[in-house]
């Protein structure tokens, strides 16, 4: 009896390694993000004056977050009103960045059991502030419905903010991609390593697909000097050139590796703040001007839009966000 079991075992298994794997994958489609039937949606609301932007980064460490929360400390210094809604849900850290801790976080708001008023907390710079929890594997991927709630409530501080930045979570998830192909301008923040590269190669390759004829703002943090961050930014820009089209990647500006960047995240504070005459300042305090100049010209585009079409919302992020499914 035992010698049959095993003969019987030897021609299941040689069975299954004759098998051609691929015979067993079959076809299966990518996921993509398409618009809810018309029949489905409200009726059409005048479009937003507030600029939504999203911060992306291909893999883990690339000084993201430390990266939006001195943005957004210097466009507060700027004079704009500024919402940081930290979207790296279940992995939030902005907060410890910007030296706060909040009572709520986007959590409660998941859950039902707070709004999104009540989660708002304002940081000592000045900086309006989402958190998006820590520790709740459950928000890494959250259903349409649950995102549609937070869009919804969202909704109103795009009538009260001058930017909404949004510091989303690495890699290129259905969340994360669904976040950046409804926001008005992304910026890729990577370093010169070769590996950040392929890896913000791979974000700005999937924002394509879904996208047409859109920019790309690309962050160069961590560099050596200028001569390695333009480097960087030549080696990837050559490799959008070649592989895809209809995408304008620009390098935005490029961040230097220094002690006091180190030493503001240790200390709990943004560099913005902590070293306030370092080049690392004077370098965000550039990039907010610029992005200001930017926000007086977004605010005209909306003016006459609304003036010619009142009745669109196309310009609504959270309006996109909350129609937008993945099939």
């Amino acid at each position: 009896m035992a010698q049959a079991s095993r003969r019987l075992l030897a021609r299941s298994l040689k069975d299954i390694t004759d098998v051609n794997p691929d015979e067993l994958r079959g076809d299966r489609p990518k996921p993509v993000l398409v618009p809810v039937p018309e029949c489905a949606q409200e009726a059409e609301e005048a479009p937003s004056s507030c600029q939504v932007i999203c911060v992306a980064s291909g893999k883990g460490g690339t000084g993201k977050t430390v990266f939006t929360t001195n943005l957004a400390v210097s466009l507060v210094q700027q004079g704009l009103d500024v919402l940081l809604f930290d979207a790296d849900l279940g992995l939030a850290n902005a907060h410890v960045l910007l030296g706060v801790s909040p009572p709520y976080d986007i959590s409660q708001v998941v859950s039902g059991e707070r709004r999104l008023d009540e989660v708002v907390v304002e940081c000592h710079a000045g900086v309006k502030l989402i958190s998006g929890g820590s520790g709740f594997s459950d928000l890494a991927e959250l259903k349409d419905w649950q995102i549609r709630n937070i869009a919804d409530q969202l909704k109103v501080y795009e009538d009260r903010a001058d930017v909404i930045l949004v510091d989303l979570s690495a890699g290129i998830s259905p969340q994360v991609m669904r976040f950046i192909n409804t926001a008005h301008d992304v910026i890729v923040v990577t370093t010169p390593d070769v590996t950040a590269l392929l890896d913000a190669y791979a974000t700005i390759k999937s924002m394509a697909r879904a996208r047409e004829g859109f920019e790309v703002k690309l962050v160069i943090n961590r560099a050596r000097n200028e001569e390695e961050a333009r480097a960087a930014f030549e080696k990837i820009s050559a490799v959008v050139a070649r592989h895809l089209s209809g995408v304008a990647l620009n390098l935005f500006e490029w961040i230097p590796y220094n002690w006091y960047v180190q030493n503001s995240v240790n200390m709990r504070q943004p560099v913005v703040l902590l070293h306030p005459k370092s080049f690392v300042t004077r370098t965000f305090a550039g990039m907010a001007e610029r992005i200001k100049t930017e926000n007086t010209k977004w605010k005209e585009r909306v003016a006459a839009e609304r003036a010619a079409r009142p009745e669109t919302g196309a310009l609504s992020f959270a309006r996109r966000l909350a129609r937008l499914v993945f099939k």
